[in-house]
């Protein structure tokens, strides 16, 4: 767990990238709770109903993958992991590059079951998950043949 200096820490380094990005906002956000609410807002801001679902929905997932393998999804290494793909899946959709997102849910994956799985086991789910994405998108490939 993150001691208290190194989570403030952590967030000011995301203000301090965010700032580059958008420096009107990050210089209101300051550090802390008070910086995370404002990133957040700053991005569902950017983002449209369909995109802000589907952000929902892949934290719902992963949320649900953490819980299947742990039995929760409340500890700290896995609900920083759930909120660093909901920035990452927020940022890319801002980007308009969601076409990445699929390479990315093996990682996603990944990191939210580590906790619970350990890594050997996270890093088998993590490849099964890159198996189903890449079934998933041969079978759409083919459906439009």
């Amino acid at each position: 767990m993150l001691a208290p200096k190194e989570r403030e820490r952590l967030l000011e380094a995301m203000v301090g990238v965010y700032s580059e990005a958008s420096p009107g906002v990050a210089s209101k956000a300051g550090s802390g709770e008070k910086a995370r609410a404002i990133l957040i807002d700053a991005f569902a801001a950017s983002l449209g109903a369909a995109e802000e679902e589907l952000v929902r929905e892949l934290r719902a997932a992963l949320e649900t993958i953490a819980t299947a393998v742990s039995g929760e999804a409340t500890g700290s290494a896995t609900v920083a992991a759930l909120g660093g793909a909901e920035l990452t899946t927020r940022a890319l959709l801002m980007a308009g590059e969601a076409e990445r997102l699929p390479a990315l849910l093996p990682g996603f994956a990944y990191l939210v079951s580590l906790p619970g799985l350990g890594e050997p086991q996270a890093a088998r789910l993590a490849e099964r998950v890159e198996a189903l994405v890449e079934g998933s998108f041969e079978a759409d490939s083919t459906e439009g043949r």
